[in-house]
């Protein structure tokens, strides 16, 4: 079985998108910084600028810091 791969930038806009909202993830930059797991190799955190936005929960979730809620709301 071949495995599927997504772009790290459009899996976090998907994310955002189902969580809060269509087109939610447009006012997101380019250029987000990511922090991966040594582990599993999966996307740990994302960050703006050095400012932590969001983590990802084990549920498929996103834990938002308060500046990753002021930059969606």
């Amino acid at each position: 079985m071949q495995k599927l791969f997504l772009d790290p930038y459009h899996k976090i806009c998907s994310h955002v998108d189902f969580l809060f909202g269509r087109d939610i993830s447009s006012i997101l930059p380019k250029d987000l910084e990511l922090e991966y797991s040594r582990k599993t190799g999966k996307i740990k955190n994302f960050s703006i600028d050095g400012k932590l936005i969001g983590t990802f929960r084990t549920d498929g979730g996103i834990a938002l810091t308060i500046d990753g809620a002021r930059i969606l709301a």
